[in-house]
């Protein structure tokens, strides 16, 4: 007894696939028309450059927050520093490197935006260079004992190589073995030196969020004219 299901040849298996696939490039051009067409309407490229704002904003804010969480990091840091050489003492040297300690805690998250919007400032480099370079500090620390060498926060950012400041410079200052120092053991020029380096630290920290404000207003302002733009030729 013969089946009654009829078996394609090749030769209809061959035209079946053929149409199969004009169908699908029918249906891929159709929707390509629509995507262009629907792109080209006010309404959409409006909705789209206004996303792309609030998303390029969005972003940004994400990064100022965290790096004003850094300034106010820092700026305990530095008071702690600068009471430090005022009055040096086991107590205020605690306080000093507890401050050290919550600053780098919260410098942590900023390494996430060493890519993006936040890399143009190189702000790991100015503020956490490794390693650092012991024996320049300590010729520098000479150099001040001695009263060859006037060193400020100023003079650090200006002439001082990055990996003679920083975090780690100020880790160096503070700490010995992984345990922090007697304030008796720490030298008048180191005082001065961990204080420079604390006030360095904070210029930095404020003029990339500053740098980064002005940023955002700048990016905002430019991507608005930006979405402007068809209606401004439209209309021209």
């Amino acid at each position: 007894m013969k089946s009654s299901i009829e078996v394609p040849t090749p030769t209809k298996r061959r035209r079946w696939r053929s149409l199969a696939r004009l169908a699908l490039l029918v249906v891929l051009g159709g929707l390509i028309c629509g995507g262009i067409l629907l792109s080209r309407s006010p309404a959409v490229q409006t909705f789209l450059a206004q996303r792309k704002i609030d998303g390029v904003i969005s972003d940004y804010k994400v990064v100022l927050h965290t790096q004003s969480l850094i300034v106010a990091r820092l700026e305990e840091f530095s008071r702690a520093a600068s009471a430090l050489r005022a009055q040096p003492s086991d107590h205020a040297l605690a306080a000093a490197t507890a401050a050290w300690l919550k600053a780098r805690e919260q410098w942590h998250p900023a390494k996430a935006f060493a890519f993006g919007p936040n890399a143009f400032y190189d702000f790991d480099k100015r503020i956490a260079s490794w390693p650092i370079d012991r024996p320049m500090i300590e010729h520098s620390l000479s150099r001040m004992a001695a009263g060859e060498l006037q060193l400020d926060s100023g003079f650090l950012r200006r002439k001082i190589n990055s990996t003679q400041r920083g975090f780690y410079a100020a880790e160096y200052l503070l700490f010995r073995e992984g345990k922090p120092r007697r304030a008796a053991d720490l030298r008048p020029a180191e005082l001065l030196y961990l204080d420079a380096v604390a006030k360095a630290m904070l210029a930095e920290a404020v003029n990339k969020a500053e740098s980064l404000a002005t940023r955002v207003a700048s990016q905002k302002a430019l991507e608005h004219l930006v979405g402007a733009l068809p209606e401004m030729i439209g209309g021209a």
